[in-house]
């Protein structure tokens, strides 16, 4: 059986932090959590000082025109914040993906049920 295949989004409001470790630290964590269950990064989507209250994000137009191709299995995020601050934009970004096939992964996710499950080192 071969890997899913798995892009990563990650995302930050503050243009502060878009020079920081911020974006690096997230990217990290979805790297783990797309070994942990199996998963090949094909691409990593990476947005600094940009709000996650509107849609309209030139990396996230770019990621949503990449899961468009329908050649990825898994969009994982490290947490649903990650892809909108917003309800209506948060659903209608899932629902795409949905849509298209791919399955939506938060890493936070991951570790809340390994914790749960007394599997977390």
């Amino acid at each position: 059986m071969s890997a899913k295949a798995a892009v990563i989004y990650a995302r930050t409001a503050s243009r502060a932090t878009v020079d920081s470790a911020a974006l690096d630290q997230q990217i990290a964590v979805c790297e783990l959590g797309a070994a942990e269950i199996g998963a090949e990064v094909v691409g990593i989507f990476a947005e600094g000082g940009v709000s996650g209250n509107t849609a309209d994000r030139p990396v996230l137009n770019a990621l949503l025109a990449r899961l468009a191709e329908q050649d990825v299995d898994l969009l994982i995020c490290l947490d649903p914040t990650r892809i909108a601050r917003s309800f209506e934009v948060y659903r209608a970004i899932t629902e795409y993906a949905d849509m298209l096939g791919v399955r939506v992964v938060f890493v936070n996710d991951l570790s809340r049920r390994e914790r749960a499950n007394g599997s977390a080192q």
